[in-house]
């Protein structure tokens, strides 16, 4: 698939290459490749942004910690669009909304 795509101008390194079989998380640049080949954020950091979130909600969390949060929601809307929608569920459209302006101040 490489060459054809790459025109010759990618070449695989083979003394980095390792295989990693499906009974263990394969990671790339913080994305997680599922058994069945797709994209996630991963369950540890889905456990974190929903804890984030919950601290959020009861006022726990500073100005740093909620901007680091916004990034984390755009960050898996983009990669895992599904979680995203189940965040905005489970808390509720209104606090997604004021976390995401709480941004802006």
């Amino acid at each position: 698939v490489l060459p054809k795509y790459s025109l010759g101008r990618i070449r695989i390194n083979h003394e980095k290459t390792v295989f990693s079989s499906k009974g263990h998380n394969r990671h790339v640049t913080g994305i997680t490749l599922t058994n069945d080949n797709k994209l996630s954020i991963g369950r540890e950091r889905k456990r974190k942004i929903s804890a984030m979130i919950h601290h959020f909600i009861n006022g726990k969390l500073s100005t740093d910690e909620c901007n680091k949060l916004v990034g984390l929601l755009a960050f898996a809307k983009n990669i895992e669009p599904s979680f995203y929608k189940s965040m905005v569920i489970k808390y509720g459209s209104d606090n997604i909304y004021k976390l995401q302006k709480q941004k802006d101040k």
